[in-house]
């Protein structure tokens, strides 16, 4: 959306067939351009709302007029890029000459043998490197200005530079660089008021020696009087005597294992230090194995603490912080407060698990460290000028934790990116529970605001801050203005908007709730709202709002009306101790209840957030089943969520899903002599486990699933990182909740292997020997004892595949023969040939084995 809100970009994928179909379209009007593209590049509106810039194909740029839609092509262009008024792009004339265009006035600037280029935030300056021909580099800051267009402000020469960054205003440039090859590594830095970069750290600091450097430059501070770089310690690798054994010797001591050491490399070596402009002072921030906190357990980015008078320090342990940390002391992190002036620091948090050491996060001004502590249950804050800590949200009694974690072992420390957003200057921090949005004082004095008033724990809805990813942080939000919040019913699953007000506990202002899955953008510098809404029923579409309650249809796509299409439905039943249970049924458009259905079963943990997706039929890659495919061809897909209980995963899914089966069966139009069972990685052990405890079903897919806890529990998975599966196995997915040592009981039940003896339902399974997830033993020691005991069971290992299957061929067959698999048994077609023949080794990539066999041959 453009930043007035009046024009919206997008594309139509495969309009036409194999191509794509760019639609920027006026909001409050019927005008829009339609432009075939080579595929759907992105595109960007000027930052004043007059253009359209984009790619049309690898060469060609083209700038659209959004006031009366000329379109202008700029041939021999390399992809453009757009910089407040700037358009810039590189042309493949001779040079490849660099061309700025202010697009307010339509004047170009052109620079050539531009090899790197970067503009400031403000877009008045441009920095630009050029090679020459004897190697020599030349660094040039240009102020672009109007009143003094082209000016250079200063130029600097040397063999080699990089990390050109700017400070937030733009008037600072700092850079990594070498004035000759032979130069050790130094950081360079234009000023205002200098006419040439000035020398501010030099390679040889602190008499580091040369095995030592700086290496990268990470940020300014937010007042630029303050310059993060890291230094890296280069860690020379001994040359191999090749008349050495190369035994890799594991030890016990050893705080990580020989496989994940050769897989890690050395430890980190990277230092961060900060240049004080003040003082002209340099101060070490971070020691070996220490990184600064990140935003995400997932997404491994620094956040912006750079601003800051301090940083929060994570310091790894050397053993395995994934898998070991409940267990070994050296898999586990602490936590410092570090001053950015002097580099002194405060430990908060010493040798802990990851999900509990990576909660400490700052305020946005830096005024205060917030922290869950698991054992009090309860949110605190450390006042960094008083050096106080307080207990902010004392006497709520509020469930922080997530309900998606509540039947994991470790549930108690599930409460990542439950802080939500901070009122301005740090007057108030917005934390997520597992309903409901609370606001808590910092400082602990004023009591805790339930925003949502209770709403989301008596109704079942889930509240979270609108306008982000759920993990990006609102550092700004005005006490003044409403607070949007997405809905998230859990009951039906409905998708909502409502309002709330800071500092009141009332309850929700609804705005809408709708039965769509969506995603929401707003105009930057406009009431207005663009909604992408899509539903198992219904591909995707656009629609435009201003008040979240009435919604204007922007698009008209569906290509699911060609299509016998999908409808779901949420069911919820009883399992077996009386439980309610929730799972959706996916059933063909033209459904008749008349007829009997097949019906596919399919799970992992909860499914039933899919009920609202809209799915594109596809080949399969070991994984999902296409549901669309199946329904459309006349099956019916359940899938059920599973809740499961320490120590019983198996047990767990098998009631579900049992419990299911029964229900449906109820129904005169299920064909309940014809259930099949479908799970992959996690569901392919669900799936081993139903078979050995049920016969109510007549066919079973189970790819890259476990069938021996035992065996499992000590694997190293050299494919998947040389860890090894015991933590999976007690704390995470396998949720058994004790070694194996203290509870064998458990290890064994859960291992579907030890009863593959009582299996009559015939499977079809894959195990890849590169899976990098699940040995791929497990698949094989299943397989083979099936076929030791006669059972009917066919196993597909892909040379190329891993845990699921990439290579386009290999999907293509993967799709056909489960889809051949379940004809058979579910719908009693023909079976294939290599069902019933097989497919010699020798014939292997020759013969596939489809064509189906007529004789009557039974598999």
């Amino acid at each position: 959306m453009s930043n007035d809100g009046n024009f919206l970009a997008y594309f139509i994928s495969n309009q036409p067939v194999g191509r794509a179909t760019l639609v920027i379209k006026a909001v409050n009007s019927t005008w829009s351009k339609e432009i075939i593209v080579e595929n759907a590049a992105n595109g960007n509106f000027s930052t004043d709302s007059r253009f359209y810039v984009f790619n049309k194909c690898a060469d060609s740029v083209c700038l659209l007029a959004l006031s009366n839609g000329e379109e202008e092509y700029i041939n021999s262009a390399k992809p453009c890029q757009l910089f407040g008024k700037w358009l810039v792009y590189w042309t493949s004339f001779p040079g490849n000459p660099l061309i700025l265009r202010d697009l307010e006035t339509g004047n170009e600037q052109r620079f050539e043998q531009v090899s790197i280029y970067k503009l400031n935030k403000n877009g008045s300056e441009i920095l630009i490197t050029r090679q020459s021909g004897d190697k020599q580099l030349t660094v040039e800051l240009v102020h672009l200005d109007k009143r003094e267009r082209g000016d250079t402000l200063f130029r600097w020469h040397g063999a080699a530079a990089r990390d050109f960054t700017f400070s937030a205003d733009g008037k600072k440039l700092a850079f990594w660089g070498k004035e000759h090859d032979s130069d050790p590594a130094s950081i360079w830095c234009f000023q205002p008021g200098s006419d040439t970069a000035e020398l501010i750290v030099s390679g040889l600091f602190m008499d580091f020696s040369k095995d030592i450097a700086v290496n990268d430059i990470a940020s300014f501070n937010s007042t630029g009087d303050k310059l993060f770089f890291y230094v890296h310690k280069h860690l020379e690798k001994p040359a191999l005597n090749p008349a050495m054994s190369s035994v890799d010797v594991y030890s016990y001591k050893n705080p990580k294992l020989q496989s994940e050491q050769l897989r890690d490399g050395p430890p980190n070596s990277d230092f961060m230090f900060v240049f004080n402009f003040a003082d002209r002072r340099i101060c070490r921030l971070g020691y070996e194995n220490e990184h600064i906190a990140f935003a995400t357990l997932d997404d491994r980015t620094p956040n912006d603490q750079q601003k800051y008078d301090h940083l929060l320090v994570e310091k790894d342990g050397l053993g395995d912080l994934r898998f070991e940390q409940y267990w070994n002391p050296e898999a586990r992190i602490s936590v410092y407060l570090v001053s950015t002036e002097d580099g002194s620091r405060k430990l908060l948090c010493y040798k802990k698990p990851v999900n509990i050491a990576y909660n400490y996060c700052l305020s946005p001004l830096g005024k205060y460290v917030i922290y869950y502590d698991p054992f009090k249950k309860d949110y605190f804050s450390y006042n960094i000028s008083s050096g106080t800590t307080s207990n902010i949200t004392k006497g709520g009694k509020i469930q922080w934790t997530s309900e998606e974690g509540s039947d994991y072992p470790d549930s108690a420390y599930s409460v990542w990116g439950n802080i939500a957003g901070w009122l301005k200057n740090d007057s108030a921090v917005i934390i997520k529970s597992r309903y409901d949005i609370f606001e808590a004082d910092p400082e602990g004095k004023r009591p805790l605001v339930d925003l949502t008033n209770n709403y989301g724990s008596i109704h079942h809805i889930r509240f979270e801050l609108a306008l982000g990813p759920s993990w990006k942080i609102d550092s700004d939000i005005n006490p003044d203005i409403p607070i949007l919040l997405e809905s998230f019913n859990s009951e039906n699953r409905n998708i909502g908007f409502c309002k709330v007000q800071a500092g009141r506990a009332s309850n929700p202002q609804l705005l809408c709730s709708l039965p769509n899955k969506i995603e929401l953008q707003k105009a930057q510098d406009a009431d207005q709202f663009v909604l992408w809404m899509e539903n198992a029923e219904t591909a995707p579409n656009l629609f435009i709002t201003k008040d979240l309650k009435t919604f204007v249809p922007i698009t008209d796509i569906h290509p699911e009306k060609k299509f016998n299409w999908i409808r779901s439905e949420l069911i919820t039943w009883k399992s077996q101790n009386g439980s309610n249970l929730l799972g959706v049924l996916y059933k063909p458009e033209n459904f008749d209840p008349k007829k009997k259905y097949p019906v596919i079963f399919t799970y992992y943990e909860r499914m039933s957030y899919d009920v609202l997706e809209f799915t594109i039929p596809d080949y399969s890659t070991g994984g999902g089943i296409d549901i669309p495919t199946y329904v459309s061809n006349g099956y019916l897909i359940f899938t059920p969520d599973i809740w499961f209980k320490v120590g019983y995963p198996g047990r767990s899914a098998c009631n579900t899903i049992v419990s299911a089966a029964k229900y449906l069966s109820k129904f005169s139009w299920v064909d309940k002599e014809h259930f099949g069972l479908r799970g992959q990685s996690f569901g392919g052990f669900q799936t081993n486990y139903v078979i050995t405890h049920s016969h109510l079903f007549a066919c079973a897919v189970s790819t890259s699933g476990m069938s021996d806890l035992v065996s499992i529990y000590g694997s190293v998975l050299i494919f998947g990182g040389g860890w090894n599966r015991q933590a999976q196995c007690e704390t995470g997915r396998e949720r058994i909740g004790a070694t194996l040592w203290q509870r064998p009981d458990l290890y064994l039940v859960n291992s579907p292997v030890l009863l593959a003896n009582k299996i009559t339902t015939p499977v079809l399974m894959m195990a890849n020997i590169k899976d990098d997830d699940v040995p791929y033993e497990q698949g094989f020691e299943f397989f083979t004892a099936l076929r030791r005991l006669g059972k009917k069971a066919w196993m597909l290992q892909y040379n190329n595949g891993s845990h699921l299957v990439h290579d386009k061929a290999d999907q293509k067959d993967i799709t056909i023969r489960t889809k051949q698999f379940f004809d058979h048994y579910l719908k009693e077609t023909p079976p294939p040939k290599w069902m019933t023949e097989g497919i010699p080794a020798t014939r292997k990539q020759i013969d596939n084995g489809y064509e189906l066999d007529t004789s009557g041959k039974k598999p």
